[in-house]
């Protein structure tokens, strides 16, 4: 999945880039200090490992909104929020062992609340930009389960990295491509050691599943 991501990244957006980064200047077409971007995108969903099997989620449409604050030229404070609707079903490992997610089928919603920053390079009408951006991801299922699972809300930190171009139609007006990988993160240990050598911190954790997507939206700028 991983590979697939990196590549959909690099065939998909890398010559957007090139060819962004080489567009005339235009002065008239400067970013203001405030957008607002309504969001659509294609999510690939992935699939959550267990020692038992897969539960794999169903991609598809997401929706969202972007709020976008520049507090330098070539940079830009980020909070977004997107949202997808799922389905959750389960792929065992070996066939006729019995596992309690046997039968689970299910809706699943996928809620990320994200903040941090990007770089965007000034460039005239097309400005390309990437930036990392952290918060958490909220897995929400709905419907009957298998009778042995409780189904209730999972909350993750989650990381996301960034990157495509917004095309500035007019002072107030433009087009933002983008993808996105995103990574769910759970941490399930941490420790503390203090000895005659000194002190150290340390915290376990994985990427249970490796989610990402393709998107587009409208930049109203205020």
């Amino acid at each position: 999945m991983v590979e697939r991501m990196l590549r959909l990244f690099t065939v998909v957006l890398l010559p957007v880039l090139v060819l962004c980064a080489l567009a005339p200047l235009d002065a008239s077409a400067q970013p203001r200090m405030w957008e607002i971007t309504p969001t659509v995108s294609y999510m690939w969903a992935g699939s959550y490992q267990t020692i038992d099997g897969d539960i794999h989620l169903d991609d598809g449409a997401q929706y969202g909104g972007i709020i976008d604050y520049a507090f330098r030229k070539d940079a830009r404070f980020e909070f977004y929020y997107a949202t997808l609707a799922s389905h959750a079903t389960f792929s065992p490992y070996y066939i006729g062992v019995p596992s309690a997610l046997d039968g689970l089928d299910v809706d699943m919603r996928v809620h990320y609340f994200q903040v941090g920053s990007i770089y965007q390079l000034p460039r005239g009408k097309a400005q390309p930009f990437f930036g990392l951006l952290m918060g958490a991801v909220l897995f929400s299922p709905s419907g009957q389960g298998p009778t042995n699972v409780t189904l209730s809300d999972t909350w993750r930190f989650a990381i996301s990295f960034e990157a495509g171009v917004k095309i500035y139609l007019s002072e107030v007006v433009g087009l933002r491509l983008q993808g996105r990988l995103m990574l769910p993160i759970y941490f399930y240990g941490g420790g503390l050691w203090v000895g005659t050598g000194g002190a150290s911190v340390g915290v376990s954790g994985g990427i249970p599943i490796v989610q990402g997507d393709l998107g587009v939206g409208l930049v109203i700028a205020l």
